[in-house]
């Protein structure tokens, strides 16, 4: 059985379907994997980006392994299924590496010992086979086993007992302090491979186990492998434990170009010990460093650098290297990137090629289009000075209209702009670096915003960042509807419970290709007065629904932390839909809290689905929510929850009491809306589990009659009086609300202080408390029981 070291629970979609996956043992299991993704490259040094072809073999469940990679290789994809693998089996001499990717042989699961002689004559002969997500023992058996008697012993894949850490509180630091990182040439040469892996801080949960013969190049603590390497001939057999290659793309980048340096290198039977590219201290070259084995002749070789756009040769160095080490500075003169070639011709010839990317002195970006009067006083942006400018008396501004704008930094390459100040109207911005002498020494490209003097249609209220429609505010109750697969009657049939019993909001699938009953659809939801956050559109359907009133908001996409989607890209992406619809919101999810402040620029909602029951810990539902809170204040975005309903396989459905529980739990973390995950999906339907369909017909009651306090009063969070008990009063008008949630599931007795205050008016059920005395309210409260009083 194996065990899952985070208490979150993750739900991966393909395009049209939800997918849930369950590994051997039947526990349902959700890649648990934390990414690090650098906002922008480090501005020390360049950043290398290896060149050459692979081909990536991805599971049909949504994880964009051939996209994410393609950034550094020229990458074709194959499907996990006998006829593309008959193709790659044809192919694999074209390649420099072949990847499995997450899930690669897990889902659809092949035996590779069909095409033994091809993968055979490839690996032998110098090819590099790298399967991530070596988490499924059967699945990493029938990849290798077939490889020759070498490749028989069982590399055992298990839970990792060191790895049951909580996700809500150990920090990065601590997670990447689980990886011990041997010294190897692999996760070093040419490039830092290690400190990729280490910056990603992956939230593994599982190890293998080596037989003789392999080598582990990154441990577990209890000294078994998260990486481990193999050489078969003249090529190379590597496994790994990390998953999802979108969550950190550099560092797998990083691997594979070391593996393959690697294995052209041992078909030339020449090294070559160091390939690294560094900035000079001023900051005004580049410098390529070679290092060469002392046992070794000294070698002869050409240096060549090309522009990626037009393949113009603006560098050429012809060497003899005088020693063991090599250096080569280069002026960019302006440049963002170069080809890199290294030819070695003599004494063995070696040919290297590489992609470098020069990182600017200053990168800048505005992360809105548009402004209006509650989201002035807080606007983002992306704002990366070079240190090493810093420290050499250089000095980075903002200019707005060419006038100096005060930056507050808000945290690691953000800021923060306060344009209280600026009239209605257009602005163009554009950061500086200045000289010690204080002439111009770099600018940026121009950015616009456009700063309104009305609010749109759906806004935002500041402080607590309430919903605003037409300004008013509003507190969304929702449903999930995921629409792909199912018939629209479903989808229908869902509006209507919707309408019936007290919720204002829908997240609903656009059908694909086509959709024809949507049209009658958002008719209906306009009848009823229900909004709708719609999934599934591009830019054609978006300003082709853009007269529909139901319409609140656009999903820009699902949960991209999870499938590991660039924020950056996808900001972009924000900001044209802002232009596209400035009336409406833009809505994401994202998984995990210590993704909040980087891809909180990506959205105006952003939601959290923290899915505890049966695989997690319900009581973490406050804590993760509360996070979320705390981070979409910063940048005035829209703090939303999604509540689970739904049942992970076979595992039990959420039942009435917690569903309850976790919503009260989310809105004593002063969440601005609420959402329920799901009414039906490809497995799931409410209408066909009694229980939990009366209940929710019955909890609209509960919000209706808070949504006062919610929307205008003020929440008092209290001190937790036990440990997994949380407690909070609404006030507003006069009115007090209390409200105890015990999320453990255990009974719990505690004693609550409430000074000054002797009645209580039990709410919802709620059983009659003993007295108030001293200043003590004292409470027995059953498993996963909500305590609700009107304070009198």
């Amino acid at each position: 059985m194996m065990k899952a070291n985070i208490d979150f629970v993750l739900r991966s979609r393909s395009l049209f379907t939800r997918q849930r996956f369950a590994p051997p043992g039947g526990n349902i299991f959700f890649h648990r994997l934390f990414p690090v993704l650098a906002v922008f490259m480090s501005v020390f040094c360049c950043a290398a980006r290896p060149a050459g072809r692979i081909a990536v073999i991805q599971a049909r469940s949504g994880y964009p392994e051939a996209e994410a990679l393609s950034r550094f290789f020229e990458v074709d994809a194959y499907d996990n299924t006998p006829a593309a693998l008959d193709r790659l089996a044809g192919s694999l001499p074209r390649y420099d590496a072949v990847v499995v990717g997450t899930l690669g042989n897990y889902e659809e699961p092949q035996d590779f010992k069909v095409w033994h002689d091809a993968w055979l004559a490839y690996l032998t002969g110098g090819g590099v086979l790298l399967v991530v997500d070596a988490n499924y023992q059967s699945a990493v058996d029938s990849v290798i086993h077939h490889l020759g008697k070498a490749f028989e012993a069982e590399v055992e894949t298990t839970g990792c007992a060191a790895l049951d850490y909580d996700v809500s509180t150990t920090s990065y630091e601590e997670r990447a302090g689980l990886m011990h990182f041997r010294e190897h040439p692999l996760l070093t040469r040419p490039q830092p491979a290690a400190e990729s892996f280490a910056a990603a801080a992956f939230g593994l949960w599982a190890h293998l186990k080596l037989p003789d013969g392999w080598e582990n190049l990154i441990a577990c603590p209890e000294n078994d492998s998260f990486m481990a390497v193999r050489k078969l001939g003249g090529g190379t057999v590597a496994l790994t434990s990390c998953a999802v290659i979108g969550r950190a793309p550099e560092a797998f980048g990083a691997l594979l170009d070391n593996l393959i340096v690697d294995s052209k290198m041992r078909r030339a039977g020449w090294t070559l010990e160091a390939f690294t590219l560094r900035r000079t201290p001023d900051g005004d070259s580049i410098v390529l460093d070679l290092r060469f084995p002392a046992n070794q002749p000294a070698p002869t070789g050409v240096l060549r650098l090309t522009d990626p756009a037009d393949g113009n040769l603006w560098y050429e160095k012809a060497f003899t290297a005088t020693g063991r080490e090599q250096s080569f500075p280069v002026s960019p003169g302006g440049r963002t990137g170069a080809d890199l070639a290294l030819e070695i011709e003599t004494p063995r010839s070696l040919h290297l090629a590489r992609q470098v990317s020069i990182p600017q002195p200053l990168v800048f970006a505005l992360n809105r289009s548009i402004v209006y009067p509650a989201t002035r006083n807080k606007v983002s942006i992306v704002w990366n000075f070079a240190d090493y400018l810093a420290r050499a008396g250089y000095r980075a501004e903002l200019r707005c209209n060419d006038r100096p704008v005060p930056v507050k930094p808000l945290d690691r390459n953000y800021a923060l702009l306060e344009l209280a100040e600026l009239e209605p109207g257009t602005y163009e911005f554009r950061g500086t670096v200045l000289a010690p002498d204080g002439k111009s020494y770099f600018q940026t490209p121009a950015d616009q915003l456009t700063v309104r003097a009305d609010s749109p249609r759906f806004s935002l209220a500041p402080p607590k960042n309430r919903f605003v429609e037409n300004g008013r505010k509003f507190f969304p109750l929702g449903l999930y509807h995921v629409s792909w697969s199912l018939p629209a009657e479903d989808r229908l049939a869902c509006l209507e419970f919707a309408g019936r019993y007290g919720y204002n909001t829908l997240h609903v699938s656009c059908k694909q290709p086509e959709d024809p009953a949507l049209a009658a659809f958002l008719d209906r939801a306009e009848a009823l007065g229900v909004r709708v956050i719609l999934e599934g559109v591009d830019d054609k359907l978006l300003t082709g629904l853009l007269d529909r009133k139901a319409i609140m908001g656009w999903n820009v996409t699902d949960e991209p932390d999870l499938s590991g989607v660039a924020s950056e890209s996808l900001a972009s992406v924000y900001r044209k839909w802002q232009q596209l619809d400035p009336e409406r919101l833009i809505y994401t999810v994202i998984v995990m809290p210590m993704n909040f402040a980087r891809y909180r620029a990506v959205a105006d909602v952003i939601a959290n689905d923290y899915y505890p029951v049966s695989t997690g810990k319900i009581e973490k539902v406050n804590p993760v929510q509360t996070m979320l809170v705390e981070a979409m204040r910063a940048d005035e975005r829209i703090p939303l929850a999604v509540v689970q309903t739904f049942a992970f396989g076979e595992q039990p459905y959420s039942t009435p009491a917690e569903i309850r529980n976790m919503t009260y739990q989310a809105l004593l973390a002063d969440v601005s809306g609420l959402i329920f995950y799901t009414y039906s999906d490809n497995e799931f339907k409410l209408a066909e589990l009694p229980e939990p369909l009366e209940f929710m017909k019955k909890l609209p009651l509960e919000i209706k009659f808070l949504e006062p306090f919610l929307l205008e009063g003020e929440l008092i969070r209290l001190p937790d009086p036990a440990p997994a008990v949380y407690a909070g009063i609404w006030q507003g008008d006069g009115r007090q609300i209390l409200a105890v949630v015990n999320a453990s599931r255990h009974a719990a007795a505690v004693n609550l202080p409430l000074s000054g205050r002797k009645n209580l008016e039990p709410l919802f059920g709620s059983s009659s408390p003993g007295p108030v005395r001293n200043g003590v309210l004292p409470l027995e409260l059953d498993s996963l029981e909500v305590f609700l009083a009107e304070l009198k």
